[in-house]
């Protein structure tokens, strides 16, 4: 939903059905996968102009509880910051679709807070970064088991010392080890 990648299934779905509810699961870690689940809810016909789907959104926080849930399910139909039995603390929002943008672009819960602090925010900006220069993103991890191997010499060991050939030069110094780069030390990057 606000990934680039997203941009065209996005469009299909805001041009070629009617979108009736979205649920944003956010963090609530329902798989053992990392990942960010969404349920989308539409029927099978155009979205006629003025449509408002519902959307909600769910995420982890560490602000007080004013409520409690069951579960993650249960918790999607309140609103504020909701306790679980397993001591973990969500914030529900509840509002709807914001389709005042660009039928590709990602896709955000309106409320009337939100909406009132993005005025707020747009009436005080000179210029948004992207409007001042290019903007760059770097490297991601999610610093989760499914991205993070802990045996690298264990898989060096079982495929050989060759093996760590096919690695990027840019973060590979010659060890059988990952290691940060040092100072004073050149890596190679090859080019394209």
């Amino acid at each position: 939903m606000t990934t680039k990648s997203g941009s065209a299934v996005r469009k299909v779905l805001r041009e070629a059905v009617l979108l009736k509810h979205v649920w944003d699961l956010g963090d609530t870690k329902l798989f053992d996968a990392a990942v960010l689940p969404a349920v989308i809810l539409f029927t099978k016909s155009a979205s006629p102009a003025g449509a408002n789907p519902g959307f909600t959104s769910i995420y982890e926080t560490d602000g007080a509880a004013s409520g409690s849930a069951r579960d993650v399910i249960a918790a999607l139909a309140e609103s504020g910051a909701v306790s679980l039995p397993d001591a973990r603390r969500f914030e529900v929002t509840q509002g709807s679709l914001d389709l005042s943008t660009a039928v590709e672009e990602i896709w955000r819960v309106a409320t009337e807070k939100t909406d009132a602090w993005l005025k707020t925010v747009a009436d005080h900006t000179w210029r948004t970064w992207g409007e001042i220069g290019s903007i760059r993103v770097g490297v991601k991890t999610c610093a989760d088991k499914v991205f993070i191997r802990s045996d690298w010499i264990a898989w060096v060991s079982m495929r050989g010392r060759n093996s760590c050939d096919r690695l990027p030069r840019t973060t590979w110094a010659g060890d059988s080890r990952l290691m940060p780069p040092r100072q004073g030390v050149k890596f190679y990057t090859p080019t394209r």
